[in-house]
């Protein structure tokens, strides 16, 4: 289409409306050159028939430009010219156009409680996903129609929205498996990050469109959601390092804490927006998924307090222990809610985080009966880490070509 120019047949006297650019316009036909041509004037607008989702339907008419689950009107739209707007990671894409408003590397349909339907998983709920219809053609999924967008922990901001879905003092971002992507740790992947691109112009980053969120534990509930992503009795917010922050001890940092403050208004406490989650033992699992923090070959659920609810002895509470319950559906054992995590020597580190808890001067790995596998005697045990193996096999690579330069330098020598 023209830009801004109104192309006409000059032959004929027709508009063509392809090649013309959006606009009004006044046209005079004259029916002669003659100083008495009778004439007729003609005012008309052209508009655009925009359509972003590509579902056939006009942004105008389509309740749901994006086809994220998430009504236009929810997601800030002023119908029907959607005259105003909210743009909540700043992106300059609407967010009733964008398919991740939060910039957190989790689509707002997956956020928005309809991730179910989107069952090819590219973040639109269209015509290529199984189950989709639009009887009433108004643009959006009917089954997506009825579905409130979810506020999971209760703060006001709905999850599409919100940096810290779960209130635990991880963001979203992080839990949901793109943390490396945020390269500048803000809890957004941008244009302030290295190696941005959102070359599809969807609101979301390319690097992070293909990645699923992550479920550690396998309860059905995502990392970005689950107050115990590990299942080992821990809450994420102690074991991701702002565990003072929860005054209440509940998991989550909120309103009802001493000292919380959300000035910024993104869902996540200010004062836990700067932690970088602990990574104790230094083998590439942050605690909050690691089931043995200090790798002391001793579970973080025994250490934890929480060792007897943990009956088949794997490491976690979940459906396969005796006795477990999850009522509320926050991803942690209902039984375990309650626990302080013990400190058995009271030198402040707490028993799953410390390599002897009783400070009797020796290691837990030896008193918890596996000694002989700490080989270098340092009380941790090592884990081979994708890190480690490539460190070992560039030392190894190293030997080998020494090796090989030796006997080189001997059959040289016998030679001579």
């Amino acid at each position: 289409m023209g830009d801004n120019a109104l192309v006409i047949d000059t032959s004929s006297g027709v508009v063509d409306l392809d090649s013309s650019g959006v606009g009004t316009y006044t046209v005079t036909y004259i029916t002669s050159t003659g100083p008495c041509a009778d004439t007729a004037t003609y005012s008309f607008t052209i508009e655009s028939c925009a359509d972003n989702d590509g579902d056939g339907i006009p942004d105008h008419i389509d309740i749901d430009d994006d086809n994220d689950g998430i009504t236009d009107i929810e997601e800030g739209a002023c119908p029907p010219a959607d005259t105003c707007f909210v743009d909540t990671d700043g992106d300059g894409i609407p967010d009733y156009f964008d398919i991740d408003s939060d910039n957190d590397g989790i689509f707002d349909v997956v956020e928005g409680g309809d991730g179910d339907q989107d069952t090819n998983a590219d973040g639109v709920i269209d015509s290529l996903d199984t189950g989709f219809n639009d009887v009433d053609n108004d643009g959006m999924a009917d089954d997506a129609e009825n579905t409130a967008p979810v506020d999971t922990d209760g703060d006001g901001i709905d999850d599409y929205n919100d940096l810290d879905s779960d209130n635990d003092g991880i963001y979203d971002v992080v839990e949901g498996g793109d943390g490396d992507q945020d390269t500048n740790g803000d809890g957004v992947v941008d244009s302030n990050d290295t190696g941005f691109t959102d070359a599809d112009n969807d609101g979301m980053a390319d690097g992070t469109e293909s990645t699923d969120p992550s479920d550690t534990d396998g309860d059905g509930i995502d990392d970005f959601l689950d107050i115990d992503s590990d299942n080992d009795g821990i809450f994420d917010v102690v074991e991701g390092g702002d565990g003072e922050q929860d005054t209440n001890g509940d998991g989550v940092i909120d309103n009802n804490d001493n000292g919380y403050t959300d000035n910024d208004g993104d869902g996540m406490a200010d004062n836990s927006e700067s932690t970088t989650e602990p990574d104790s033992d230094g083998d590439g699992s942050p605690d909050y998924i690691d089931i043995d923090s200090d790798n002391d070959g001793i579970f973080d659920v025994v250490e934890g307090g929480d060792g007897e609810f943990d009956t088949n002895g794997d490491g976690v509470i979940d459906s396969n222990d005796t006795g477990y319950a999850d009522a509320d559906g926050d991803g942690m054992s209902d039984n375990t809610e309650s626990t302080t995590e013990p400190d058995y020597d009271g030198d402040g580190s707490p028993d799953y985080l410390d390599i002897d808890s009783d400070n009797d001067g020796i290691f837990d790995v030896v008193e918890g009966g596996d000694g002989e596998f700490d080989t270098n005697g340092d009380g941790v045990l090592i884990v081979m880490t994708q890190d480690i193996l490539m460190q070992m096999e560039m030392e190894c690579q190293t030997i080998l070509s020494q090796l090989q330069s030796l006997i080189l330098m001997v059959m040289v020598i016998q030679i001579t």
